[in-house]
């Protein structure tokens, strides 16, 4: 590039998929911010406070996550200020490289000329389903759809009748050179079906700097170290209902923490939510508190890389028609953050703490992933957290284990599905990937002899938050913890499950495969919609269900359909065999 040309600076490819050298932070900034933050007099007291608490609430191992955010606030300018020191070819680069998310790294791919101070990326498109099922109804009118056909898609379809469905969506995203990123992102959703409605299924603004974003609105979220396609949930919150409003700072992904080397790498959020669901629920106009933290030892790639978290969620708030309204205030939250008024060793009513105002939800999260070559391979566990012996790991065994393989494409070719020029069927396996999962939560039965199954901890339910962990009567967690619409919040929580899950390619091809298996025994306690509890035990209950999607573009890159196959067999759901069609198109438009 000559000095003197009065034209913009082209950007090529590799640059903006690859950070200069220079703009790593080096490690006398890091030694810096240690000695400013983390050995401050402060941060001593601390850490005495913390390890006295420790033993007595394990919620507290949040606190070190947040005590560092001010020293991650300081990455991002540095890092600017030292592109700003280089070639303005390099700058323009770092700042791209900063701000690019995940989400749209496929859609940047190609060169921009003139290197414009700014990159907008437009997305937008449609979407149909169809969906019906054949089979025994429980509603007496139509055919309930197959568990695999409703659960796990963000509550969009009416289990109890046939759905059609169309969603209109776009996405904006605008980013700036100063190392900022503004993002919307917008979802109708228009559903004919027994309960029809229209109504704003994604919606949210979002900023983001460095490290970090800022968002505000319904959008959805992944949390765990699960198989992303193949799982069939956490044990706290999946894709099982729809999104709820919230205001969220979160990490954008792992970062290295400062001072480690870019050895140990962290993932956090803070959100707070609004359980705007009230005519689903017993209470009304309750909150939601949310924060996680999650570790992670060397880089995504590393040959291993062990991995370790803890979420936690707190319904708080609201007005229950038996104890009146709850505090909302500055005491009240802090009580929730800090679980301060769940600091209780007495198990009462069905397992649960005497906590009036707070319900608080949970899980530590471990992981071993392990990369060999074109193998990644993962091992993970869950803990649920629901009261005081699940914290301390009393009922070690109540939780979900997971273990899934995965063929990774040969760094030579692309296994993008699309027109049939742009992938080569000789590299594109049958069998991608497999996903095995089991989930219990009876250990409580035989290591608390003096419960009987009504006083076992009662997973996702709550004696004054009697809707549950439930959104618009659907599961916030696993869907194996099933609701009724004959009851508030979640009439199954006793149970042991096992689930499966393939996904490969069969020429143009996509398609994913699940076997779920599960024994069910109900409930300790339950709500029905008088705001009585009363015993949802139930004899064992064996069930069955499987799902055989298929999907392809191979008419058009831009136009995507879908044919899925569902069926149930056991006595929790009804038996019966449903379908499900979708067109899904989209295009993007970058300026």
């Amino acid at each position: 590039m000559n000095s003197g040309s009065d034209h913009p600076v082209q950007v090529p490819v590799s640059n903006r998929l690859s950070v200069p050298e220079s703009s790593q932070i080096d490690d006398a900034f890091f030694m810096n911010v240690r000695d400013r933050f983390l050995f401050h007099p402060f941060s001593h007291r601390c850490s005495r406070v913390l390890c006295t608490r420790y033993s007595q609430n394990p919620w507290l191992l949040l606190i070190p996550c947040f005590l560092l955010i001010p020293c991650f606030l300081l990455i991002p300018w540095t890092s600017l200020q030292q592109a700003r020191a280089v070639s303005p070819q390099k700058a323009i680069s770092t700042c791209f490289d900063m701000t690019l998310r995940n989400e749209s790294k496929s859609q940047n791919e190609e060169s921009y000329p003139n290197a414009p101070t700014f990159l907008r990326d437009i997305t937008y498109g449609w979407q149909w389903r169809g969906s019906a099922a054949a089979g025994t109804s429980t509603s007496g009118d139509t055919i309930d759809l197959p568990f695999w056909l409703h659960s796990n898609r963000f509550g969009e379809f009416d289990r109890y009748s046939a759905n059609t469905t169309l969603n209109l969506f776009g996405f904006w995203r605008h980013t700036l050179l100063s190392g900022i990123s503004f993002d919307a992102k917008t979802n109708i959703l228009i559903r004919g079906a027994g309960h029809s409605v229209i109504r704003l299924q994604e919606g949210y603004i979002q900023a983001g700097y460095g490290h970090f974003l800022l968002s505000a609105g319904r959008k959805r979220e992944d949390f765990g170290l699960i198989h992303p396609d193949l799982s069939m949930g956490t044990v706290d919150l999946s894709h099982n209902t729809w999104p709820m409003p919230k205001i969220s700072l979160a990490t954008d992904g792992f970062q290295p923490i400062p001072g480690t080397h870019r050895v140990i790498y962290y993932d956090a959020s803070l959100a707070h939510g609004w359980m705007e669901d009230s005519s689903y629920r017993f209470n009304s106009n309750v909150l939601l508190h949310q924060k996680h933290l999650y570790l992670r030892i060397f880089t995504e790639d590393a040959p291993i890389s062990p991995r370790a978290g803890l979420k936690h969620f707190a319904q708080w708030g609201g007005d229950s028609p038996y104890y009146g309204k709850s505090p909302v205030n500055l005491r009240a939250y802090r009580d929730v953050f800090f679980s301060l008024a769940s600091d209780s060793k007495e198990i009462i009513d069905g397992g649960e703490l005497p906590n009036y105002f707070q319900n608080h939800i949970g899980s530590y999260d471990f992981a071993l992933m392990v990369n060999l070559g074109r193998y990644k391979m993962s091992i993970s566990r869950q803990f649920i957290l629901e009261d005081t012996p699940n914290a301390r790991f009393g009922t070690p065994w109540d939780g979900m284990w997971s273990a899934w393989i995965e063929l990774r494409p040969d760094p030579r070719t692309r296994w993008r599905a699309g027109h049939p020029s742009d992938w080569r069927t000789d590299h594109r396996p049958f069998v991608k990937a497999v996903n095995y999962e089991h989930i219990n939560t009876l250990d409580g039965l035989t290591r608390y002899p003096h419960r009987d199954a009504e006083q076992h901890v009662n997973y996702y339910n709550h004696w004054a938050y009697r809707g549950g962990w439930t959104y618009y009567s659907r599961v916030l967690g696993n869907p194996l913890f099933f609701s009724d619409k004959d009851y508030y919040g979640v009439v199954n929580n006793q149970l042991v499950g096992h689930h499966v899950g393939l996904m490969g390619y069969a020429g143009s091809v996509d398609w994913r495969f699940f076997s779920t298996y599960s024994r069910n025994y109900g409930a300790g306690r339950v709500t029905d919609f008088e705001g009585n509890r009363v015993s949802g035990l139930t004899d064992r209950i064996d069930q069955w269900s499987f799902m055989l999607e298929m999907k392809t573009n191979m008419f058009h890159p831009s136009l995507e359909t879908a044919t899925t196959l569902a069926f149930d067999f056991g006595e929790a759901y009804v038996n019966n065999f449903g379908v499900m069609f979708l067109v899904r198109y989209y295009n993007v438009s970058p300026n």
